[in-house]
Formats: structure tokens, C-alpha cells, sequence
């Protein structure tokens, strides 16, 4: 079972646009604006075929980068908006 922030975060990545920051694995803190909702991401960024999903991580769009972007689950996360 993971943090309530982190199912916080997985659930309002699936219905919008979320800011959050979280801890990357070289240890630096990382601010991000992502999403899930596909409507959001460009059509050529789309997932091409089904790749199962992994429990150790979370994937969203990242809307600044504007590349698929991945977190680890057990990382410290905040949500700021």
C-alpha cells in the first residue's frame, strides 16, 4: 500500500492537470506540471501499443518538458495545486 499523497497524486494525474514536486532519484528536488488525461498530451507524444504498467513507478506527462516523464512510487511527494 503506498502514501495517501501518492494515491492523491495518481488520481488527480488520471483526471487533470496537476503541480507537484518530488524527489529525483539523484536525490535533487523536482518541480513538474503533468497529467494522464490524453486530451492533454499532443497526439504524437500518444503511448504507442500496451506496455504493462509497472508498480514501482508512477508515468505522467509532463506538460513543460513535453515528454512522458516517470517517478518512483516511494518517493517524498507534494502536491501545490
Amino acid at each position: 500500500m503506498y502514501s495517501a499523497i501518492i494515491q492523491e497524486l495518481i488520481e488527480r494525474l488520471q483526471k487533470g492537470k496537476v503541480r507537484f514536486t518530488f524527489i529525483k532519484a539523484d536525490g535533487s528536488l523536482r518541480e513538474a506540471y503533468g497529467t494522464k488525461v490524453l486530451d492533454f498530451v499532443p497526439f504524437n507524444k500518444h503511448p504507442q501499443g500496451a506496455k504493462k504498467p509497472s508498480d514501482d513507478v508512477i508515468t505522467f506527462f509532463d506538460l513543460e518538458k513535453n515528454e512522458w516523464k516517470s517517478l518512483k512510487r516511494n518517493t517524498n511527494v507534494s502536491i501545490l495545486d
